[in-house]
């Protein structure tokens, strides 16, 4: 099984330091599968998605400003 997960491009906020570090949440997630599932991370503001990519699976990772 090849399981895509997308991590989107987000606006930074005004004031916002520029930083590039990994989602923990996708990654822990992405640690907890079996070893049979092909995982492949796109991190959106990093690279382009290909959509033409054949993938079983595709999850997006959300998340919110807590307000």
């Amino acid at each position: 099984m090849k399981l895509r997960i997308i991590y989107p491009k987000w606006s930074k906020l005004e004031r916002q330091t520029e930083f590039h570090l990994p989602p923990h949440g996708p990654i822990v997630f992405a640690a907890a599968l079996p070893d049979d599932v092909e995982v492949e991370f796109i991190d959106e503001n990093l690279e382009s998605i290909h959509f033409d990519d054949p993938v079983d699976l595709v999850c997006g990772h959300l998340q919110t400003n807590g307000r």
